[in-house]
């Protein structure tokens, strides 16, 4: 493979590596029951704001993400609140999880050919013994995402209400993300501030990848180089034996 198409095919696989890394990181980290049920009973009083409790707002939660990852057919469950059994979501919240399952369905889909073209891609390079382009590549978009993820995270200590409406008009082509704090017990679920915890505990999982990629990076192109010095030298000694 010559330099150039290296190069290119680096960039691109390193693009794709960063797509699935996030993907990974946002479903099997942050939509998990765990996660939000420690910031309901840590930082936001959801069980006493919605009075319930603890196990009722369980169920809430497993339902929503079970909906949502596709595991279950509705998100709807009956809890007591302020001692009455009655449904937790109404009819707009079921259409906007309904929307929310439809976005994850493809970013799981899109992710899932991400992930095979960025296996072709590494084997490609890994085939032509071009692998330290793809780590140069890597290197080089992390330096770029974090610079976007400090973007990022002023506007969103700026202006928070801005971002998570701005984040929703990208993924949502209606209205029924907006909804009533009167009416809609799903804004108690997801209230903007915990926007900006998800984007925290992303930031830490990506810093985490980022931290084991670099380590990962520069020890392989050490143990490369000083094997390159170990196996020049036997080259040099026989031609100064020829030489003699």
């Amino acid at each position: 493979m010559k330099k150039a198409a290296a190069c290119v095919v680096s960039v691109v696989d390193a693009c794709l590596i960063h797509i699935v890394t996030l993907y990974a990181i946002i479903y099997f980290g942050i939509m998990r029951t765990a996660f939000f049920m420690h910031l309901y009973e840590t930082k936001y009083d959801v069980v006493e704001a919605l009075g319930t409790t603890s196990q009722g707002l369980l169920k809430v939660v497993g339902a929503f993400l079970g909906f949502i990852k596709g595991r279950t057919t509705s998100a709807q469950v009956a809890i007591t609140i302020d001692g009455t059994l009655q449904p937790f979501f109404n009819e707009k919240e079921l259409a906007h999880l309904s929307d929310i399952a439809g976005v994850v369905r493809l970013c799981s889909c899109i992710a899932a050919v991400v992930l095979v073209l960025a296996m072709l891609l590494t084997l490609l390079l890994w085939h032509g013994r071009q692998m330290k382009f793809l780590r140069r590549a890597w290197l080089g978009l992390v330096l770029v995402v974090l610079c976007t993820c400090g973007i990022l995270g002023i506007c969103y200590i700026r202006n928070p209400l801005g971002v998570v409406n701005r984040f929703h008009l990208m993924f949502f082509t209606n209205t029924l993300w907006v909804m009533n704090e009167q009416t809609d017990l799903f804004l108690q679920l997801f209230p903007t501030a915990i926007y900006g915890d998800c984007l925290v505990a992303i930031g830490i999982g990506m810093g985490i990848a980022y931290v084991v990629g670099v380590v990962g990076c520069v020890g392989i192109s050490v143990i490369e180089k000083h094997k390159g010095k170990i196996d020049k030298k036997p080259s040099d000694e026989s031609g100064m034996e020829g030489e003699s």
